[in-house]
């Protein structure tokens, strides 16, 4: 299905930016910026750092991949960009072949492949989105003939997403004379007037192309009986495909969120300590679903992207197992300031579990469920990540290193002497977090005061204290 997609997208103010040039550059206007940051008290002042919503226009298409034959070019993995963020990323089989892509209107995209056997990804296509457009085919030789791109059949020839590409190198063929069955042809090597070489799908036992079964979902949850797993099973393979966790990377961070945040899927909503009603927390709205989506504001975005209402009474439907899974995909793609695809691809659970908790609750969890994940789905087989071991990108590796408020959390929830709970206690892991924080608070002072404390300037104190 195609379709376009209206939603606000936040972007991060650099030095130099004002309103105009922001309105210029993303297709929109200083009033729907303004209409959309209330809180913007005096538009000609911006601070770098600032965070801005900006009217954003998505647009839905699908790309397929097909060979000279037009069938699947089984084997071919890939992975689609717009600039540095990965959009998608897979496997290409003989029974999958065709992927959903979201792109922002006028951007452009990449397309890149390798084929089995190869080291590198080359570029073999440039999409340019300027339009809703048609199913893209991009038809790729698997060996050596040059790639080509064409329109869907059933749509108009005159499309607005254009292609340019190159061709995929080609491999040597060892010529034994053995009999090959590749792409739906079997013949020997030797007498191919064509020579051409083929590969050999391997299957590598990762769950990059296949849906997770309910064997895998009780090993990530074993506390779990799997009687009480089996009613979320087809909801949560439904969520991977329609928001692109289609990786076995990122299909593990997903459920590691998803598993802690409900209780290995025990708890469908937030339950409130006692004497609390939902009207006095979130402005009426607790959390709900596998993800935990709290506020109105969030119940209404979500409901506005999936065409149902989600408001007042109607707010219950978010228990129901099929809304609680999809809405906790919705979250994952467009709940916090990234896609946390994005940090999935490079195994940043530190700056996921931030991302979605505000701080780092419950970390030590997180990382059981992973690794439990990381291992059922075999991602060390997986031909979409180059990982070597269950390990998550270190605090001096992750995005998280690079955020002034998530360092000082890391610094607050490390340190032996602070009551936050969750991660395991280390003083090094502690100081190196505070001093983090101070490094970035020198560029971007904090204005705000986190995580219980009643002023910023008792954080930076406890901050210059613990760094010492």
């Amino acid at each position: 299905m195609i379709m376009t997609i209206e939603r606000n997208k936040i972007i991060t103010v650099q030095a130099g930016d004002t309103l105009s040039k922001i309105a210029k550059k993303k297709g929109t206007t200083v009033n729907k910026i303004l209409d959309l940051n209330p809180n913007l008290h005096n538009p000609d002042v911006l601070i770098v750092g600032q965070k801005l919503k900006i009217p954003s226009k998505d647009v839905e298409f699908s790309v397929r991949f097909v060979n000279l034959l037009d069938q699947a070019p089984a084997g071919i993995k890939f992975k689609i960009q717009q600039a540095e963020i990965q959009l998608a990323q897979g496997r290409v089989t003989e029974q999958s072949n065709e992927f959903s892509i979201t792109a922002e209107l006028n951007s452009k995209l990449s397309v890149w492949a390798k084929k089995i056997g190869d080291f590198d990804f080359l570029k073999v296509a440039e999409l340019n989105v300027i339009d809703t457009p048609p199913i893209v085919i991009l038809k790729l030789n698997s060996v050596k003939i040059n790639s080509k791109t064409e329109l869907h059949p059933k749509k108009n020839s005159e499309s607005l997403i254009s292609a340019e590409h190159q061709a995929m190198p080609s491999q040597t063929p060892i010529n034994d004379g053995s009999a090959k069955k590749e792409q739906g042809l079997t013949y020997v090597i030797g007498t191919n007037t064509k020579s051409e070489p083929e590969h050999k799908v391997l299957d590598r036992g990762c769950s990059c192309d296949k849906d997770i079964n309910i064997d895998q979902l009780a090993a990530i949850f074993p506390n779990r009986k799997k009687a009480n797993l089996e009613e979320f099973i087809v909801h949560i393979n439904s969520m991977f495909k329609r928001y692109q966790i289609n990786t076995c990377l990122r299909k593990a961070h997903a459920l590691t969120q998803i598993g802690h945040e409900s209780g290995s899927l025990r708890y469908l909503a937030e339950i409130l300590p006692k004497g609390k009603k939902e009207a006095d927390v979130y402005d009426g709205y607790k959390g709900r679903g596998l993800i935990q989506i709290t506020y109105k504001k969030n119940y209404d975005a979500y409901g506005k992207y999936v065409n149902e209402n989600f408001l007042g009474y109607n707010k219950m439907k978010l228990e129901e197992p099929k809304w609680a899974t999809d809405s906790a995909g919705w979250y994952w793609n467009y709940g916090t300031s990234i896609d946390l695809n994005n940090y999935a691809d490079t195994s940043d659970l530190l700056a996921i579990s931030f991302g979605i908790n505000g701080g780092f609750n419950g970390l030590d969890d997180r990382i059981d469920v992973f690794k439990r994940a990381h291992k059922t789905l075999r991602v060390l087989s997986c031909l979409s990540s180059n990982a070597t071991d269950s390990e998550y990108a270190p605090f001096s590796k992750s995005a998280v290193y690079n955020k002034r408020d998530a360092a000082f959390a890391w610094g607050l929830w490390s340190d032996p002497k602070s009551n936050k709970k969750g991660v395991f206690k280390n003083a090094d892991n502690s100081k190196a977090g505070y001093a983090r924080f101070l490094e970035l608070n020198n560029e971007v002072p904090i204005r705000r005061a986190r995580y219980g404390f009643k002023s910023t300037e008792a954080m930076i104190f406890l901050a210059k204290e613990r760094a010492k």
